[in-house]
């Protein structure tokens, strides 16, 4: 029943997202990572051989065992194509948000007793100012 409300099954609406946690498409994640990464994008080099960076950035995401459910729902996140999400800045402890970035599953997590096995998850696409 907790999940209905925390979900917004049909016809209820979703339950309002607290401030500070881990944010997809307004909708306030079952799960945070263990294990974030920010990197910059080398797209080449200088003419001293010095790397150039895109403005943008890649967060690479690393997940333990969870309930499928919770696993299901960053899944289906990354299944929506474009995605809003709220994270934690780079070199930071401070909260963000993403637009129009993409979620892709890079290692699927195993099943076993109705849980799920530990998966990771990169966004594409991050802009960040400051």
């Amino acid at each position: 029943m907790g999940l209905l409300l925390l979900f917004g099954g049909a016809g209820t609406p979703a339950a309002p997202a607290p401030a500070n946690t881990w944010i997809l498409n307004g909708i306030t994640a079952s799960i945070a990572p263990y294990s974030i990464r920010w990197r910059k994008l080398a797209i080449g080099r200088d003419h001293s051989r010095r790397p150039l960076y895109s403005g943008n950035w890649e967060i690479d995401m690393s997940f333990d065992s969870a309930s499928i459910t919770y696993a299901r729902q960053w899944q289906e996140a990354a299944s929506s194509g474009s995605l809003n999400m709220t994270v934690l800045k780079p070199y930071s402890i401070e909260w963000t948000d993403l637009s129009a970035v993409k979620l892709e599953l890079v290692e699927a997590p195993t099943v076993e007793s109705g849980m799920s096995g530990p998966w990771s998850m990169i966004v594409r696409g991050a802009s960040v100012n400051g």
